[in-house]
This record gives C-alpha cells, sequence and structure tokens, in this order.
C-alpha cells in the first residue's frame, strides 16, 4: 500500500514542478531549474524612509535535490539578478528560499 507521503512526493513533481503544469525554468546560480517563483515587491520602511527604495522580494519553491540548501546570508543569482537568503525551509521535499535585494 503506498503512504500518504509516497503521494505527495510524485503529485508534487507530476504537478507542481511539471513545467507544463505550473513550474517555469528559472536560471539559479548558473543552473536552469524547474521551480516556481512567488515575486513581490514593497516600498523600505524604516527610521529612514528613502524616497524611491524598494525590496524585492521572491519566494522560491524547489524541488530539494536539485539544488544544495542555499544559507541563510549567501548571494543567490535568480535570472541573473543578485538576490540575499533571508530564509530557508523544507515543506515536503521541497526547499522554500525567500531571498531580497533593493530596487529602484
Amino acid at each position: 500500500m503506498i503512504n500518504f507521503k509516497d503521494l505527495l512526493d510524485a503529485d508534487l513533481k507530476a504537478t507542481f514542478f511539471n513545467p507544463r503544469e505550473f513550474a517555469e525554468p528559472h536560471d539559479i546560480n548558473g543552473e536552469v531549474i524547474d521551480c516556481v517563483i512567488d515575486q513581490f515587491q514593497l516600498k523600505e520602511h524604516g527610521e529612514r524612509e528613502l524616497e524611491g527604495v524598494f525590496l524585492d522580494a521572491l519566494t522560491i519553491y524547489v524541488i530539494e535535490d536539485s539544488i544544495p540548501k542555499p544559507l541563510v546570508g549567501e548571494v543567490m543569482m535568480v535570472d541573473d539578478r543578485m538576490y540575499f537568503v533571508r530564509n530557508v525551509v523544507e515543506e515536503m521535499g521541497a526547499w522554500v528560499i525567500m531571498v531580497e535585494a533593493n530596487d529602484q
């Protein structure tokens, strides 16, 4: 009998990370990988608010064994743009990687 984790793993690869269904190829540190990227942009707030400075943030979902686990604080190149890794968590066989860069 197949257990739930095996079914979930098969579904993640067959649907969520399938480029014909949901994922798209992106250049991650010089290697093209099928992944899902959620992008958003926030205006930077703090003690000194600078006009026109925004935070470009991505959440990247990638199959765990497709790249080594990124380290918090390291530089990650995503589609030829430099980001800093802010958080990495493992969720059901996938890395959920949150990266940030300043934007204008």
